[in-house]
């Protein structure tokens, strides 16, 4: 959201910035060797928005859904979490020990304290996945 923000903002202010500024009318010619000093500055129409900016601005805002796993103790916490289909999903290791996530349908780097992975769950299913490191840490993710 907030990159949106950002380009559609640049995308104005760029379309406001450029104009013909500096420019006057009755300038002499080139070749015009008087010290003439123009007289009042061209009168200039306000630029209109790029076409595309109305598109840009109406577009649909696709919401983020994410959900968080702690890794701490040497579990999952949730052991189980409940998502609708889309969520991205990360796993946070709270531990002074290596993690890592071993599944079918995924397998991360192996996390220190403080490090994370994500893995977004787009297909409706239950699944079941382990610490790689230590197997007795299991947990489940389960997508409506």
């Amino acid at each position: 959201m907030k990159k949106l923000f950002f380009m559609i903002f640049t995308m104005l202010l760029l379309a406001g910035c450029y104009s013909n500024s500096g420019v006057y009318e009755n300038q002499p010619a080139a070749s015009d060797n008087s010290q003439a000093i123009p007289s009042a500055p061209a009168q200039i129409a306000p630029t209109e928005p790029a076409q595309n900016t109305a598109s840009v601005v109406s577009a649909p805002v696709q919401e983020v859904i994410e959900k968080e796993i702690k890794i701490k103790g040497f579990a999952f916490d949730p052991k189980t979490l409940t998502v609708n289909a889309g969520t991205t999903v990360t796993w946070t290791n709270e531990d002074s020990a290596p993690h890592n996530i071993q599944s079918d349908f995924f397998n991360s780097k192996t996390m220190s304290k403080g490090g994370s992975v994500s893995f977004k769950f787009d297909k409706a299913g239950t699944y079941s996945y382990i610490c790689g490191i230590h197997p007795s840490m299991k947990g489940t993710v389960v997508v409506q």
